[in-house]
């Protein structure tokens, strides 16, 4: 059974399967003048390419880890075997130029590709040990807007013209259902089931159903009607550019919700590490959005683990991000605890006897003479 998975991949990565999407074109690391090493290890970073789409990777994932192991090759490393020296010189002249969180990236695209190398270039998995384990970056809170700021925007949307009504459905699916920007970009018309609820390609096939709502329902429903007066043919995307053609991709849902949020607020917003056109983002980003959404169901006593299936985590600790940013409200609820009442009460007692004591040590001191 073994022998026949591991033939049916080969079989897969040498002529591809037609039940996929194409994989992400590899960088081109040789020319016509190439060595047969170059040619080989370009043959090598395509077929990675093709055991992506075999494993069922996102398209955003084979994009980075196509790249970051075209990087790593350009650098001289092997299909064949892990250069243990070679590998630390190469992440730690990688910490110098870019962030933390990309050097796990390319951590993770090293260890996806020497897996592949297992299969196709029987290189041992003790190889894979050689590889530095990531570093935990620094925990940061995540960003999110209130109700009221959420209604702000909502408020300032022009519904008499297409765009308006679009952007107005768009930022009410991501405040209502806590989308993805890459799942609302893959959202179509077939989505929308009977019953109100939604269905959502997640990532790494875990798809979902998210209700939507009577208010978001009707929205959605006006925004169909808006739809089918541009004519979009035989198409089943839902979001649509003002000519009738599908939204690119998430990078779309980023600009129309940064630009929203920037005109109804007013207030700059963004990472700094995120770039775009080479310049460093410093819009709204659609997480903003899951954030609030998330945060929202906490502050109404939503349990943790509801949230996580409406979110379409994979653990609970990833849920558990967004208590840090109710931290206010948890240390509220804390305080009713009878010990808690207990201690601040002991803690009260004894500030007030050693402020007395340090009262009445004051006495005698003002009472003795000066030196």
């Amino acid at each position: 059974m073994i022998a026949t998975s591991v033939s049916m991949t080969l079989y897969v990565l040498r002529m591809g399967s037609p039940f996929r999407r194409k994989p992400v074109i590899p960088l081109v690391l040789c020319g016509p003048a190439a060595t047969p090493q170059e040619v080989e290890n370009q043959a090598a970073l395509e077929r990675f390419a093709r055991f992506l789409v075999v494993k069922g990777y996102a398209a955003d994932t084979q994009r980075l880890y196509v790249g970051a192991v075209g990087r790593w090759i350009a650098a001289g490393g092997s299909p064949g075997h892990v250069d243990g020296e070679l590998v630390r010189h190469w992440l730690h002249s990688r910490r110098l130029r870019t962030s933390l969180a990309t050097v796990n990236l390319d951590i993770k695209a090293l260890r996806a590709f020497y897996r592949y190398a297992e299969v196709f270039y029987d290189v041992p998995p003790a190889e894979r040990n050689k590889i530095p384990r990531m570093r935990k970056p620094p925990q940061r809170l995540p960003r999110f807007l209130t109700d009221e700021e959420i209604g702000r925007v909502l408020g300032l949307l022009p519904l008499d013209t297409f765009r308006g009504l679009r952007d107005y459905a768009m930022i009410l699916t991501l405040y209502v259902t806590g989308l993805r920007a890459g799942e609302m970009i893959r959202m179509c018309t077939s989505h929308l089931l009977d019953g109100g609820l939604l269905y959502v390609q997640g990532k790494a096939r875990r798809d979902r159903y998210v209700p939507l709502g009577a208010p978001l329902a009707g929205v959605l429903e006006g925004y169909l009607h808006a739809r089918a007066a541009l004519r979009p043919g035989k198409g089943q995307a839902l979001w649509l550019a003002g000519n009738g053609r599908p939204l690119r991709s998430g990078r779309s849902v980023w600009e129309i919700v940064s630009r929203r949020l920037w005109q109804g607020l007013g207030i700059e917003g963004g990472m700094a590490k995120v770039s775009r056109g080479g310049r460093p983002w410093q819009g709204h980003y659609p997480h903003e959005l899951r954030a609030s959404f998330a945060t929202a169901l906490l502050q109404s006593g939503c349990p943790l683990t509801a949230i996580a299936d409406l979110m379409g985590h994979a653990q609970l600790e990833t849920t558990a991000r967004y208590l840090a940013v109710d931290i206010e409200h948890l240390r509220g609820a804390i305080a009713l605890h009878p010990r808690a009442a207990r201690q601040n009460g002991m803690v009260s007692s004894s500030a007030n006897a050693g402020a007395a004591g340090a009262a009445d040590a004051g006495e005698v001191d003002d009472a003795t003479p000066l030196p």
